[in-house]
């Protein structure tokens, strides 16, 4: 018993609850991160989902329009005069396939904008995550005896810091792998217009000069 009428027992019941509360709150605000994380990430699956099943459904109209005008019997495409011959395609049908490659690379750069802000949001709920681990790793520091009492888990990845590091770092990595994903469909998509559109592209005279300038730079 001590002067003031409260017992060891009591002071270590006391420190033991404050601590308590303390990892209980930290524990809230890590589960409410890792929430944010799974909701930004089943979110930006989902866009992708849209946008590839969009991207499918156009290159396949195009390519069933192709081929039903190369089935026919007199074919729907003419050959371009001059120097550099390439196949045409009829202006309808000429109108139609610019459009689908005008809404590719647009698929491809909303693929690219929202991966760009989900990965944004991803590291920085992570470095909150960081940051709340290694405020209670110095709080446990101070009371390791009360903390050792309590048998207290870790507070993020089931109680072990190498699980947190490695199911957080999967989360960045796929992310950033589907942000150079859609970049490289982006390129792709914006190449193929141009290769397929050229003929048109070099009558064109605000375009010719750059994109024949351009084309001077390249190795033949």
């Amino acid at each position: 018993m001590g002067l003031t009428g409260v017992t060891t027992s009591d002071l270590e019941t006391r420190e033991e609850d404050s601590i308590l509360r303390v990892y209980n709150r930290i524990r809230n605000y890590i589960e409410h991160e890792d929430k944010l994380i799974n909701d930004r990430i089943g979110r930006t699956l989902l866009v992708h989902g849209f946008l590839l099943a969009s991207g499918v459904l156009l290159v396949q109209s195009r390519v069933e329009a192709a081929a039903k005008c190369m089935g026919r019997d007199q074919g729907c495409w003419t050959q371009a005069t001059g120097t550099n011959a390439h196949l045409l395609a009829p202006e309808q049908l000429s109108i139609v396939l610019l459009l689908v490659d005008i809404l590719l690379p647009l698929i491809a750069m909303i693929g690219v904008v929202t991966t760009r802000a989900a990965l944004r949001g991803v590291v920085a709920a992570e470095e909150s995550v960081t940051s709340v681990r290694q405020h209670w790793e110095r709080f446990a520091a101070q009371h390791r005896s009360a903390v050792d009492r309590l048998h207290l888990p870790g507070v993020t990845g089931g109680g072990s810091t190498a699980v947190e590091e490695k199911g957080h770092g999967s989360s960045v990595h796929l992310l950033r792998h589907l942000f150079l994903l859609w970049v490289f469909i982006f390129l792709l998509n914006v190449g193929l217009a141009v290769v397929w559109h050229w003929p048109a592209l070099e009558g064109w005279s605000f375009l010719a000069d750059g994109l024949q300038a351009l084309r001077s730079y390249l190795p033949r």
